[in-house]
């Protein structure tokens, strides 16, 4: 793993993400590095499913434990974390990882969206086809 790299945001100095391997280092870095501990989730500015999603005890706040373990997840069945940080509302099946079952569900469902929406390739699938 690469260095940490902090950067002074609004005065207080913070993580540097830029990229997947960026963002992995969240494992690591001690809560007292953290601009807040808790996050309401309805302050944040994405989808309501994604952070009920993360927010694991249904508290309506982002703790950095749910947060790492939703990456832990994410980790888990993304084999191909490189684009990441293109912002692309497109998943590539080649980038799921399949060595373990959470992965193999997860393109098994991807496959079965494409199927039910008749597409002719199965390489790709959108945040709108799901």
């Amino acid at each position: 793993m690469s260095r940490m790299t902090f950067k002074n945001y609004g005065g207080s100095y913070q993580l540097r993400i830029r990229d997947s391997q960026d963002l992995e280092k969240i494992q690591v870095l001690d809560e007292v590095h953290w601009a807040a501990i808790s996050i309401p989730t309805n302050s944040l500015n994405c989808d309501k499913a994604f952070t009920d999603y993360v927010d694991t005890d249904n508290n309506g706040r982002i703790r950095p434990s749910e947060l790492k373990a939703a990456w832990s997840w994410l980790a888990l069945v993304l084999a191909g974390r490189q684009r990441m940080s293109e912002g692309s509302e497109i998943l590539r099946l080649q980038d799921i990882g399949t060595d373990n079952s959470e992965g193999q569900k997860l393109l098994a469902a991807a496959e079965l969206i494409l199927t039910n929406l008749n597409m002719p390739t199965k390489n790709e699938i959108s945040l709108a086809q799901v």
